[in-house]
């Protein structure tokens, strides 16, 4: 059962109260920077979640706090994004696969995001760096990016007479 809302305001005033009492004025003065910024990134999302919610039809509404940024990286940071992390990785990776020809899901294994991708030579570590790189902006809840190594190329050879 979730903590009563009383209950979490009352935890918020006695840390604030525990910071305005600290000696470290500096570090007083962050920690209220990093509450104001944290407050405005969820007012803009709950902000833009609102407006979403009066436009949208009932059945549409899910769909569209997951296509909005905003609202979903909020959603995400909580661990409410409607979509499961895997239905998201397939997502990204059918966007990626247009760019990234060969690129394919092999699944989501605890959280991690294992690929495989088509990429031969010099270019192939680059061409992994950039996927991957796309993958962690675009899941951030996602604990990691595996690539699974293709099995090597048998070469057959004919015996010297």
């Amino acid at each position: 059962m979730d903590p009563a809302p009383s209950d979490g305001i009352r935890e918020i005033e006695r840390l604030v109260g525990r910071l305005e009492a600290s000696s470290d004025a500096a570090a007083a003065e962050e920690a209220r920077e990093l509450v104001r910024g944290v407050l405005a990134f969820h007012r803009a999302a709950l902000s833009r979640l609102l407006a979403i919610a009066k436009t949208e039809d009932r059945a549409q509404i899910l769909d569209a706090f997951s296509a909005d940024e905003l609202v979903a990286s909020l959603l995400v940071l909580h661990g409410l994004h409607p979509k499961s992390l895997e239905w998201r990785a397939r997502d990204v990776v059918e966007r990626l696969a247009e760019e990234h020809q060969g690129l394919h899901l092999v699944g989501v294994e605890g959280g991690v995001v294992r690929l495989e991708v088509r990429a031969r030579g010099a270019a192939a570590l680059l061409v992994k760096r950039v996927i991957e790189s796309e993958i962690v902006e675009a899941l951030p809840d996602a604990l990691g990016v595996e690539f699974m190594d293709e099995p090597p190329l048998v070469q057959l050879r004919r015996k010297a007479p």
